[in-house]
């Protein structure tokens, strides 16, 4: 299990877990500082390449296409030809929301290696057991905070913006080599030219990404249903 320092000043902390067998058993890959959960997103991702496709089925958002910048990821999946089922979630962790990681869930070892990344002290001296883990979920509780609440538009905007501007550096081009290409077409006419002008076409719009459907179906040995 790693802590990524995403954005070194963020105060906002995200998991990326791998539930398998419908909660049967749950396991924390990743804890990743960062003000929106896009970079957690990546990791989650790319847990996927540890199974082989051909075994798997029923793949809900496996490739991350359904989740929009700025969204938390989760999906799914029948691994191991039908024998498991996996499900892949990005969570923030907060204490005040439900649905959400929460701080007093965490286990010792990983809430060490948290604080410790923030350069919060994680020294438990007379305490054992639970109370040791609580002492050191207070100190996260103290420190972590939920996402600004800009944060998902702004990394919706930034995606926006990189689109429009690749767009329209595109058309730019286009206007341009069109533009040249018309102007040699009516120097050969005036010249005397046989060859006909004829009208350029600009390069069609890319088709739209088609909508993502959920999958349907169970998990055979498991009777896991999405």
């Amino acid at each position: 299990m790693s802590v990524i320092n995403a954005e070194p000043a963020s105060r906002t902390l995200w998991t990326v877990s791998m539930m398998y067998g419908g909660g049967r058993t749950t396991k924390i890959e990743h804890a990743v500082w960062s003000d929106t959960p896009d970079a957690a997103n990546q990791l989650a991702i790319k847990q996927w390449a540890r199974f082989d496709k051909q075994w798997m089925d029923n793949c809900d958002n496996v490739d991350g296409s359904a989740t929009k910048p700025g969204e938390a990821y989760q999906g799914f999946a029948c691994i191991e030809c039908g024998a498991d089922s996996l499900m892949i979630n990005v969570d923030t962790v907060v204490y005040h929301e439900p649905n959400m990681t929460g701080v007093y869930t965490l286990g010792t070892n990983l809430l060490k290696k948290v604080l410790k990344s923030r350069g919060i002290d994680t020294s438990t001296a007379g305490l054992k057991g639970n109370a040791a883990k609580n002492a050191l979920a207070d100190r996260l509780k103290g420190y972590a905070a939920p996402p600004p609440k800009d944060a998902p538009a702004a990394a919706a905007a930034a995606s926006t913006s990189t689109s429009t501007s690749t767009s329209t550096t595109s058309t730019t081009t286009t206007t341009s080599t069109n533009s040249t290409a018309l102007g040699s077409a009516s120097a050969d006419n005036s010249a005397g030219s046989k060859r006909p002008l004829e009208p350029m076409s600009g390069n069609e719009a890319p088709n739209p990404a088609k909508a993502h459907k959920k999958a349907a179906g169970t998990c055979a040995a498991e009777g896991t249903t999405l």
